[in-house]
């Protein structure tokens, strides 16, 4: 009896593997992407108080507006392309902290990025941005990105992938950049996965300026190789 249930046991367990397996390999992103010519257009729920500090951190970028697929919602984020970029540039997956949006990362670093000539894909987090449940923050606004938002910044790479057909982004040079829970998501989404050839975690928010001044060109030197 014993050894019945041990084998009904194993063979449950192969089969919920293989669902897993199946599931994963069959995944379709269904990417959808769109130029906007506006802020407002790019940024409709920005969290960024200055829109001098963000129209500064976009001025040197083509920007677009891509989706895909989650498993919450649709991934929502804004590329940024350096305008006149020749050949593939190096992209940087950007994901910001607690009860922000895909908006503050251009408006921390989308001026010293476009400078190096880095492309920035920037993500709303499940429960942030766009893609917020509008009841305020709440523990799901730390749940869902530790676990559908994982997921999403896996599947950035493979978006980053697509969207290289049609534009000058290269996906054998893709860096990840995360501020604060950003950082958590980014530990658990990029470790063990060799697509993300640069990783910078600003774990504790309030460091940024001494991040941006210090910390920038490790990420930039890495992801240029």
């Amino acid at each position: 009896m014993r050894k019945l249930a041990c084998l009904l046991t194993f063979s449950l367990a192969l089969a919920l593997l293989s669902s897993c397996l199946t599931t994963a390999s069959a995944f379709k992103l269904d990417l959808k992407v769109e130029p906007v010519s506006s802020l407002k257009e790019a940024f409709p729920n920005s969290t960024v108080r200055s829109t001098q500090a963000l129209a500064k951190g976009t001025a040197g970028y083509d920007l677009y507006r891509v989706s895909y697929r989650s498993d919450y919602d649709r991934a929502v984020g804004v590329l940024g392309v350096p305008k006149g970029a020749k050949g593939k540039v190096p992209v940087v997956v950007m994901v910001h902290g607690l009860g922000r949006d895909k908006s503050d990362m251009f408006a921390l670093y989308g001026r010293l990025a476009t400078e190096q000539g880095l492309a920035i894909l920037s993500l709303d987090l499940p429960d942030h941005g766009e893609r917020k449940s509008g009841v305020g923050r709440s523990a799901a606004s730390v749940l869902l990105p530790m676990t559908s938002g994982v997921k999403d910044v896996r599947r950035a790479s493979d978006a980053i992938a697509e969207l290289a057909r049609k534009l000058p982004l290269d996906p054998e040079r893709i860096g990840y950049l995360g501020y604060s829970l950003g950082s958590f998501v980014g530990l658990k989404a990029v470790s063990g996965d060799r697509r993300f050839r640069a990783v910078v975690f600003n774990v504790l928010g309030d460091g940024s300026s001494q991040f941006r001044s210090r910390g920038f060109s490790g990420l930039v030197e890495t992801a240029r190789r």
